[in-house]
């Protein structure tokens, strides 16, 4: 109860945020592929995650992969598109 009261959500919700925030950061940073990446966020399987990555962040992990793409910038270094985590 006071979990809820404090975070205004289960403590379920809040690991699965928690897990799904991981996510973003290796899809951001890795090359791992996205089975990978649920089973190192404790998913079940790579559905679990795509469907629980989609209702959070109203797109796929290929989708949010593809969104963020380096660009190359200036003498063969490397930048992201954007920061998923500052958005």
């Amino acid at each position: 109860r006071a979990f809820d009261a404090d975070l205004k959500t289960s403590p379920a919700a809040f690991w699965r945020m928690i897990r799904l925030q991981q996510g973003c950061e290796l899809l951001y940073g890795s090359r791992h592929t996205i089975t990978e990446i649920a089973y190192e966020t404790g998913f079940s399987d790579t559905a679990h995650l795509c469907s629980s990555f989609k209702k959070q962040y109203g797109m796929t992990p290929q989708e949010f992969r593809r969104s963020r793409r380096p660009t190359h910038e200036g003498a063969g270094r490397l930048a992201w598109s954007s920061n998923p985590l500052e958005e």
